[in-house]
């Protein structure tokens, strides 16, 4: 016996976009990039993101730290338009050359919320782009060295700062 199949409408396909962007901000970065198989309408809608969060969830299911690497080189590859906040935090890798490839790259962002927090291996350095971050409101370190450059003058919107095993040089606390 043959069933009938109706087509049913593609439901998901045709969400306003504001609904699909909402549902991308509360997913995962792993599983917002799944959506992408969707439908066309979704395939690239991950990569304007206003947030990138790479954190415990997204390290304990992304393999081995040279491949997270990749990974987070290839989204900051990716993503169009401005970035409102990007965290790392608790990295497998700790500090490493790769985070100052990538601050240059998130500096042309407008990025408001920075968080890089590394537990792992010595303190980081941080690249003067850090401080090129002119829209930055939140700005949270945690295991850096936090060493501005001579002409460095604050940043002029920054509402919260928190600062955990960060060396600060003696010229910055005067």
């Amino acid at each position: 016996m043959m069933r009938n199949w109706r087509s049913t409408p593609d439901i998901i396909s045709n969400l306003p976009s504001n609904i699909m962007e909402t549902i991308l901000k509360y997913l995962p970065l792993r599983d917002a990039g799944r959506t992408s198989v969707l439908s066309r309408r979704w395939r690239y809608k991950w990569v304007t993101l206003p947030q990138l969060v790479f954190q415990n969830q997204f390290f304990v299911s992304s393999g081995d730290t040279e491949k997270i690497k990749v990974i987070i080189y290839q989204v900051l590859l990716l993503h169009q338009g401005p970035l409102v906040e990007f965290k790392l935090c608790n990295p497998p890798f700790g500090s490493c050359l790769d985070i100052n490839n990538w601050i240059p790259m998130l500096s042309k962002k407008n990025i408001q919320e920075f968080t890089l927090c590394l537990d792992l291996g010595p303190r980081h350095e941080l690249r003067c782009d850090l401080f090129s971050f002119l829209r930055l409101k939140h700005l949270t370190l945690c295991g850096c060295v936090f060493k501005p450059p001579p002409a460095f003058k604050g940043f002029t919107r920054l509402v919260n700062l928190n600062l955990w095993n960060v060396n600060i040089t003696p010229e910055m606390v005067g």
